[in-house]
């Protein structure tokens, strides 16, 4: 059976979608990103690859995933804007201080770099934190990643007295996109900042 990829969460699925919004992962759901794309689907090879950059600290892995995320600006949803402000998921100050480096930040570093010369591209890491400190969603079954994420973002005071640059939309940047569950929390505490704006969620790997 052929797969169809869900043109709301960037999700793969048997068959053919009459409206790409109710794929399986996103029936039932209200998520707050105007819509999601990964570079790759996860494998044993790229999760290694993601688990050596997030906890053995190899930070040069994340040029390299970011270089491999370009793939992702002939979107025609991506390319078609002039401009992009990436925000990357921020981790929360303690498991900060455990990891010393937010993998998400240095990904959005390296993915900047890759935008073509038609494109603007802003990187704003600091316009939304975490504010409780909880269980990792990598160790969670589905249901639980879904209640685990639920108000844990909110808008810095950098991000609660900043503008939009007329005409541009927001990225918001994660390392691994699997229900959504996280994209999509932050995504709603950034709404009030993008109004009409699109605000698109994307991700190295989609596990």
């Amino acid at each position: 059976m052929p797969e169809t990829q869900c043109q709301r969460c960037g999700q793969d699925y048997p068959g053919r979608a009459i409206q790409p919004e109710t794929c399986p992962n996103c029936s039932g759901r209200t998520l707050h990103f105007s819509f999601g794309t990964s570079a790759y689907r996860s494998d044993d090879h790229s999760r290694e690859l993601m688990h050596a950059l997030k906890y053995r600290r190899q930070l040069h892995l994340a040029e390299t995933f970011g270089r491999l995320m370009g793939c992702l600006w002939d979107d025609p949803r991506l390319s078609s804007r002039s401009h992009w402000v990436i925000v990357p998921v921020p981790l929360h100050p303690k498991r900060m201080r455990e990891r010393r480096f937010n993998q998400a930040a240095e990904l959005a570093k390296a993915f900047a770099r890759t935008a073509p010369d038609t494109i603007a591209v802003s990187l704003e890491p600091k316009l939304i934190c975490r504010t409780d400190f909880r269980e990792r969603q990598a160790q969670l079954e589905r249901a639980d990643r879904l209640e685990n994420v639920k108000n844990s973002f909110q808008l810095t005071r950098r991000g609660a007295r900043f503008t939009l640059p007329a005409g541009a939309g927001i990225l918001l940047l994660d390392d691994v996109m699997t229900t959504g569950a996280t994209l999509s929390e932050s995504a709603k505490v950034l709404r009030p900042i993008t109004k009409k704006a699109n605000l698109a969620a994307i991700s190295a790997l989609r596990g």
